[in-house]
């Protein structure tokens, strides 16, 4: 475990207990991924009045395209978690502008997935536009990474729409990706999106 993680996890353990310890642990973790993780913890479960500023900071971290867009996935969700849609839907909005000028498809499409799961409980209209990003960048990726991540979707989908889902799973190119996610479909299996907080 590396300095950074070390100093993230500290933080991590002290946000549910103490506000104004885990975020001055928080600040000072050295790597911009782990800072960004750390101050969206102690935004999750921060006093009401300042989750949305920590939040706000948390989304600040990040000196590549990938790692600005991909970081974000942490403070949209504990923008949702806390019940701040507004603002986790203008974050979500700017991670996915973010996530389209990352050049490299595979990295684009990684950041894409996590975005979607961080705000897959925003619910309509945010899934549907987060979901068509995706699977428009999965297309363009030549790489076994975007066939996954197509059935993955296609299974997190399953959860509210199954009927959407299918037909979502019917338009992956043929192979193992695809028959597999139409037999998990016909088994009534679908995906949870990953937790980021516990």
């Amino acid at each position: 475990m590396n300095d950074a993680v070390r100093q993230r996890e500290r933080a991590i353990d002290r946000a549910r207990i103490d506000f104004g310890e885990a975020l001055a642990l928080a600040q000072a973790v050295a790597a911009p991924w782990y800072r960004c993780q750390a101050l969206a913890w102690v935004a999750r479960f921060a006093p009401a009045d300042r989750v949305g500023p920590v939040a706000r900071e948390a989304a600040a971290q990040g000196d590549d395209s990938y790692l600005r867009s991909a970081s974000l996935a942490w403070p949209i969700r504990a923008l949702v978690e806390r019940r701040q849609t507004s603002a986790a839907s203008q974050l979500l909005s700017e991670a996915v502008t973010a996530a389209r000028r990352i050049e490299h498809p595979v990295q684009r499409i990684d950041a894409l997935w996590l975005i979607a799961q961080a705000s897959w409980p925003l619910g309509g209209a945010a899934q549907a536009a987060v979901a068509e990003t995706l699977a428009g960048a999965c297309r363009q990726a030549r790489s076994w990474r975007a066939g996954a991540i197509l059935r993955d979707l296609a299974l997190l989908v399953a959860r509210e729409d199954p009927q959407r889902a299918a037909a979502d799973a019917a338009l992956l190119p043929e192979g193992r990706y695809r028959r597999q996610c139409l037999r998990a479909l016909g088994e009534g299996r679908s995906l949870a999106p990953r937790r980021f907080f516990w």
